[in-house]
């Protein structure tokens, strides 16, 4: 009988152990699998999130480069009507060799309205237009009425170039390299109009400049041209196209 129960538990160890061999074994597989699914679907989620916010990121600078191109378009365009403007007042005095507005023969009617719509001039410059045409001094009032005129819109005239120059110094950061070059030279050029337009301003007809002066002048309006035609293009090819 003890013979049997060796031969059993002999068989038993000989045919278990194989058994709970494998059954170790495939228990390691198993924990391993899970372990590097574990891991995979750890890495996996790090890098689902790295991609979100690398996604996101982009994005947000998309809509900001967007913004930023919506708002240079902007800029550009108002920059440009400013330089425009001012360029306009200037050229409207010193782009002929003589003065081409004249009131001396114009009627008093003309010359009351000219006085009570000028909006840059002096309220002395006003009364001393109405007290000629009081006085029924017509040669004196037309001589005045050229003066103040032309006062009234040089004094404009720098003023748009003053809001040109402010814009231009505000929007430093939207222009590039191309086009704040092409600006610098416009300034320059305005800046030396606007020198001519302060003297007339002050002085008066005691200002009237010379044939060579006007030649100069006129110069100077023409370069504006030119600059403006660069600035035009320069901006156009930076505008992006406008959201859809």
């Amino acid at each position: 009988m003890l013979e049997v129960l060796v031969a059993v538990e002999t068989a038993a160890l000989f045919i278990g152990f194989p058994l709970l061999f494998l059954f170790v074994r495939e228990r390691v597989k198993n924990l391993a699998r899970e372990t590097t699914d574990k891991a995979l679907a750890d890495y996996k989620h790090t890098q689902d999130q790295t991609l979100a916010q690398i996604t996101a990121g982009h994005q947000r600078r998309l809509h900001e480069f967007g913004l930023f191109a919506q708002r240079r378009n902007e800029v550009y365009a108002e920059t440009y009507s400013l330089f425009e403007k001012a360029r306009g007042g200037y050229a409207s005095h010193f782009d002929s060799l003589i003065s081409t507005r004249d009131f001396s023969d114009s009627p008093e009617a003309d010359l009351r309205n000219l006085a009570k719509n000028l909006r840059r001039i002096t309220e002395g410059e006003r009364e001393s237009l109405t007290n000629a045409l009081d006085m029924n001094r017509r040669d004196e009032a037309g001589k005045i009425a050229n003066e103040i005129y032309e006062r009234d819109s040089l004094r404009r005239a720098n003023d748009a170039f003053g809001e040109f120059r402010g814009a231009w110094v505000l929007h430093a950061l939207y222009f590039s390299a191309d086009v704040n070059g092409i600006l610098t030279e416009g300034s320059r050029v305005l800046a030396h109009l606007s020198v001519f337009a302060h003297e007339v301003i002050e002085e008066g007809h005691r200002a009237r400049p010379t044939p060579t002066d006007r030649k100069s002048r006129l110069d100077y309006v023409t370069q504006t041209d030119e600059i403006s035609a660069r600035l035009r293009l320069a901006m156009r090819a930076e505008m992006q196209p406008a959201p859809q």
